[in-house]
C-alpha cells in the first residue's frame, strides 16, 4: 500500500514538472473584425503572440478553411518570452456578405489554437 502511494505521488510530481515546462503561445487577440470590404479586395491582419512557456515552440502548421485565406508564420523556434506574429490575409474575391473564417495554429507541443477573422463583403 505504501509503495502504491509513493508511486502515485511520484507520478503526480512528475506531471507538475512537465506542466511547468510546457511551452505555450499566448496571443494578444484571437479574433479580428476586418470590417466592410469591397468584393475583390484583400485585407491582412497580424496576430501577435508571445511564448509564455519555458521551452521553445515551433509552429508546425497553420490550417485555413479555404483558398481565400493565406498565412505567413515564423518557421524557426519561438523561444521563451519571445514575441512574433502570424499574418493572415483574406481575399474577398467571389465572396459576398458576412464572412467568418477560422485559422488553426498547430504547434510541436500539441497545441491547436483557433484564430478567427470576420468581414462583411459588399459588391
Amino acid at each position: 500500500m505504501m509503495k502504491k502511494i509513493l508511486s502515485l505521488t511520484l507520478l503526480f510530481l512528475v506531471g507538475i514538472v512537465i506542466a511547468q515546462n510546457a511551452s505555450s503561445l499566448t496571443f494578444e487577440k484571437t479574433r479580428h473584425d476586418l470590417g466592410d470590404m469591397k468584393q475583390g479586395d484583400k485585407k491582412s491582419v497580424d496576430f501577435s503572440f508571445t511564448n509564455t512557456g519555458q521551452t521553445p515552440v515551433v509552429i508546425e502548421d497553420v490550417i485555413v478553411q479555404c483558398g481565400c485565406t493565406a498565412t505567413e508564420w515564423p518557421k524557426e523556434p519561438i523561444h521563451p518570452n519571445e514575441t512574433n506574429s502570424i499574418l493572415i490575409t483574406f481575399d474577398s474575391k467571389g465572396k459576398e456578405g458576412i464572412q467568418r473564417k477560422t485559422i488553426t495554429v498547430v504547434t510541436n507541443t500539441g497545441d491547436r489554437i483557433g484564430l478567427k477573422i470576420f468581414a462583411n463583403v459588399v459588391k
